[in-house]
C-alpha cells in the first residue's frame, strides 16, 4: 500500500502539510491522499499581557475524520509527518500553547481529502475567545480613612462601552474586592477612593482580558498614597501597573508610505509614538535593516517586484511595540516602440487571436502585425465611438447608442445610453463599463445601471479590463496610464508621455488594447502610428 504523509512546516507563517501519493486497495479505489493546512500565528507581539507569556511555543495539531477516525501530534519543531488519511472530510483543530504550557490559542477548519489530489487548507490561530477573569485587590490604612467610598468603571476599547462597577464592589474593612468575568480585548479600568466626599486616590490602568485566564489588579495603599489634593485642579496618590504586562502599548503611526512603487522609485516613512521610546529598528519582509536605527528610513532604490512588507519595532524599557506596512513594486515602464500602420486605426480589441478596429462606422479585422484580414461596413447611424468584446460579441457605442453585435456582424440589439456623452467602453467577464469623461457607470448586459463612480477618476479617453484590474488611458495633455483595483480604487500610474519617442505630439494617444503580452495604443496626431508599451505586466 503506498501511505499518505503530513508534513508540518512552522515559521511566522505556521503550515501543516499533509503530503504524499495515493493510498489504494487492490480494486484500484483510492482511500488515502493528502491534505495541506496553512496555519497563521495571529497572537500580536506588541499587545498586553495578563501575567502569562503571550508567545507561543509549541502546536497540538489533532483531527477528526471519516468514521471517527483520529490523529493526534505535538510540535515545535518545522518539520512534522503524519501518516495514512482517509478520504473524506476532516475537521482540523490547532492548538497553540506557550513557555508554561498554557493554552493560549486556538484554530479550526473543514478540509476535504479528495482521491487522485492534494488539499490545501487555511487555519488561523487566535487569542482564544472564552470569557477571562479581572479581580481587583484594594486595601488601605483604617486609621487613616472613616468614610471609605469606591468608584470604579470599565471601559472596552473596542465598543468604548463604559460600565459602571461602583455598586458591585464588596467592602469589607479597610478593603474593597470585586471579581467578574469578561470578553477577551483591551479595557480601561478607572478606580477611585474617597472618604466621604473628599477624593483621597485615584488610578487609571490599560488592561488586557485573555481568555480562561486571570488579569489582577492589586493595590496594597499606604499612607503617603493617601495625601490628600491641596486643590481640584491637582491630583495625589499613585499610579500601579496591574502586572508589568499590562503597561499600555506603544502607539506608533507610520507616515510616508505609498502602496504602490515603481522600480528605482523611493519613499521616506516616518514612525511617530505617542510617547519618548529607548530605540527603532526597521525589518522587511521580517529580516532585520541593520543600518536603520533612526525612526525615518527611505527605502525603494534597489528593490525588485514584488509585494513588501515594512516593519517597525521600538523598545521602551521592557515594552516592544511595532507597527507595519505592506507595498508593492511594480514593473514601470521599460519603453514604448513605435509601429507604422498600413491604415488608420482609431481603437481596437483583442479576441484573443485576432485584433478588431474601426474606423468611422467600419470593423476591421486584423492579423498580429495589423494587416486588414476583413472589413465589414456596419452601416451604424453614426461613427463608432468605442468597443469591447464580451468573447461572443461585440458591443459597440456609437455616440449614445449602444449596439450588440454578433459574430456574423448582426446587429442583435440596442439600447440608448443616458449619458451626455460616452467615450470609452470595457467589459469585465460578467458587466458593461461605459465611461463619459470624469464617470465611470457599470451596467448588466440589459443596460440597467449598477454602480457609479467618479472618485479619483481621471479624464478618460480609452479604458480596459485585465485580470480583474481596469486600465485607464487619460486624456490629458501629456497621456498617463492609470492602473485601478476592482473596487476602482486607483493602484499607479504610468507616465505614457515620457516615454513616448515623438515628443512632438502632445494630447497623441487614442484607444488602448492589452493583446496578452504588451499594451498598444494609438496615435491621435499620425493616424498610421501605433505605440507599444513595454515592461507592464498586468
Amino acid at each position: 500500500m503506498i501511505k499518505k504523509q503530513l508534513f508540518i512546516i512552522f515559521s511566522l507563517l505556521f503550515i501543516i502539510s499533509l503530503v504524499g501519493c495515493s493510498s489504494t486497495k487492490e480494486t484500484g479505489i483510492i482511500t488515502k491522499n493528502s491534505l495541506t493546512v496553512s496555519i497563521k500565528n495571529n497572537i500580536q507581539t506588541q499587545t498586553l499581557q495578563p501575567n502569562i507569556p503571550m508567545t507561543i511555543i509549541s502546536y497540538t495539531i489533532s483531527g477528526i475524520g471519516p468514521n471517527n477516525e483520529t490523529f493526534t501530534e505535538n510540535t515545535s519543531d518545522s518539520f512534522c509527518e503524519i501518516k495514512d488519511l482517509s478520504i473524506g472530510t476532516w475537521e482540523i483543530t490547532v492548538e497553540g500553547y506557550n513557555s508554561e504550557k498554557t493554552k493560549i490559542a486556538l484554530g479550526t477548519t473543514s478540509a476535504i481529502i479528495k482521491a487522485g489530489e492534494a488539499t490545501q487548507t487555511d487555519v488561523t490561530v487566535t487569542p482564544l475567545t472564552d470569557s477571562g477573569t479581572f479581580s481587583l485587590n484594594l486595601s488601605w490604612p483604617s486609621e487613616e480613612i472613616t468614610d471609605p467610598i469606591i468608584t470604579a468603571s470599565i471601559t472596552s476599547s473596542s465598543s468604548e462601552i463604559t460600565t459602571d462597577i461602583s455598586s458591585k464592589i464588596n467592602l469589607l474593612n479597610n478593603t474593597a474586592n470585586y471579581t467578574e468575568k469578561l470578553e477577551p480585548g483591551y479595557y480601561k479600568f478607572s478606580l477611585s477612593l474617597n472618604d466621604g466626599e473628599t477624593l483621597i486616590w485615584q488610578t487609571q490602568e490599560a488592561m488586557r482580558i485573555v481568555g480562561e485566564q486571570t488579569t489582577s489588579a492589586i493595590y496594597e495603599l499606604n499612607v503617603n498614597d493617601l495625601e490628600e489634593p491641596q486643590n481640584n485642579n491637582s491630583e495625589s496618590g499613585i499610579q500601579i501597573s496591574v502586572t508589568t504586562e499590562l503597561n499600555n502599548p506603544i502607539n506608533i503611526s507610520l507616515y510616508g508610505g505609498k502602496s504602490d512603487l515603481g522600480i528605482k522609485e523611493t519613499m521616506t516613512v516616518s514612525a511617530s509614538t505617542d510617547q519618548v521610546v529607548d530605540s527603532y529598528q526597521w525589518y522587511l519582509n521580517g529580516q532585520l535593516l541593520n543600518d536603520e536605527i533612526d525612526k525615518e528610513i527611505t527605502i525603494g532604490s534597489n528593490l525588485g517586484t514584488g509585494h513588501y512588507k515594512l516593519t517597525c519595532l521600538v523598545k521602551k524599557n521592557n515594552i516592544l511595540s511595532s507597527e507595519e506596512f505592506n507595498f508593492s513594486v511594480r514593473q514601470g515602464i521599460t519603453g514604448i516602440g513605435e509601429i507604422n500602420l498600413a491604415s488608420a486605426i482609431n481603437d481596437v480589441i483583442w479576441d484573443g487571436t485576432n485584433y478588431w478596429g474601426y474606423r468611422f462606422d467600419t470593423l476591421y479585422k486584423y492579423d498580429s502585425n495589423f494587416n486588414v484580414l476583413e472589413e465589414h461596413n456596419l452601416s451604424l447611424s453614426s461613427n463608432i465611438m468605442g468597443i469591447t468584446w464580451d468573447g461572443s460579441n461585440f458591443w459597440i457605442l456609437s455616440y449614445s447608442t449602444l449596439y450588440k453585435i454578433d459574430s456574423t456582424y448582426n446587429i442583435v440589439e440596442s439600447f440608448e445610453v443616458p449619458l451626455d456623452w460616452v467615450g470609452a467602453i470595457a467589459w469585465d467577464g460578467q458587466h458593461l463599463w461605459i465611461a463619459t469623461d470624469n464617470l465611470i457607470v457599470e451596467y448588466d448586459t440589459n443596460l440597467n445601471e449598477i454602480a457609479r463612480y467618479t472618485d479619483n477618476i481621471p479624464s478618460i479617453e480609452e479604458m480596459t479590463w485585465v485580470n480583474n484590474n481596469l486600465w485607464i488611458m487619460d486624456r490629458s495633455i501629456y497621456p498617463e496610464l492609470y492602473l485601478f483595483d476592482s473596487s476602482l480604487e486607483k493602484v499607479y500610474k504610468y507616465d505614457v508621455y515620457d516615454n513616448i519617442p515623438n515628443k512632438e505630439f502632445q494630447n497623441d494617444v487614442s484607444g488602448l488594447v492589452w493583446d496578452g503580452s504588451n499594451f498598444i495604443t494609438f496615435s491621435r496626431s499620425e493616424f498610421k502610428r501605433a505605440y507599444k508599451i513595454y515592461g507592464l505586466q498586468p
